[in-house]
């Protein structure tokens, strides 16, 4: 009896402060709290039980099979939900990271177009300039968050080279979409590339919706679409 009454007890305040510090963690550690407590909840209804038992066959009065089935189906349940709760922020962490490695991923090679007019004309936007081994990058998984980064800041670095050849918007002028940037820096490259001066001074390109860097992004990546778009039809038509 001094060994069997405690447990429930016990289970039912480890319980507790799992579910409590779901309450102040964030996630993915917050939903694996909550497994463990509703699993060390389980376990306290089978450890109840068991207590039961013991103490309804020192009266020679024993619960029902069903009862010791129900607590011993409600255990297992609650020992499969306890291992699912410990592996699953280390589970959940590891698949968000491969989410944001392929969004990365993507992300770059969609500001190729974008990256490759700047770069031909501002090369000095580079912001590495060492030559590195390619299999280095494949075998380095991170290697793909680096080169997202760098590309991002380098094609921002080159739209505010081209920003003063770009025209300035009028008063009252809508908002510029994608192609009629991409229009305009076609024809702002050109003019950069023939030594032209510039029309005016430095000023924002294609402004992001928020102020974090994959919005800004996100931003860059519609305007290199735009502009691989623009150089598409500008081929298909000179053929």
């Amino acid at each position: 009896m001094i060994n069997s009454i405690p447990a429930p007890y016990i289970v039912a305040i480890a319980g507790h402060r799992s579910w409590r510090f779901a309450g102040l963690s964030r996630q993915p550690l917050s939903m694996g709290l909550r497994i463990i407590a509703l699993a060390l909840g389980g376990k306290c209804i089978g450890a109840t039980e068991r207590t039961a038992a013991v103490l309804a066959s020192w009266t020679h009065h024993p619960l029902p099979e069903y009862s010791h089935a129900s607590a011993g189906l409600v255990l297992w349940a609650s020992q499969a939900a306890f291992l699912l709760g410990v592996v699953y922020p280390s589970l959940a962490g590891r698949i968000l990271a491969a989410r944001r490695w392929w969004d990365h991923r993507r992300a770059y090679r969609r500001l190729e177009a974008l990256w490759s007019a700047l770069h031909e004309v501002y090369p000095q936007t580079m912001l590495h300039r060492v030559p590195q081994s390619k299999m280095r990058h494949i075998l380095a998984w991170h290697s793909i968050h680096r080169r997202y980064y760098r590309r991002a800041i380098e094609c921002r670095d080159g739209l505010v080279y081209i920003s003063p050849y770009l025209p300035r918007p009028s008063q009252g002028q809508r908002p510029r979409t994608a192609d009629q940037w991409a229009r305009e820096l076609r024809t702002a490259l050109t003019a950069s590339a023939n030594h032209y001066p510039p029309m005016d001074g430095a000023m924002l390109v294609a402004e992001p919706a928020g102020s974090d860097l994959d919005s800004d992004v996100a931003e860059l990546v519609v305007l290199s679409r735009a502009l691989a778009n623009l150089d598409k039809r500008s081929q298909s038509g000179s053929r």
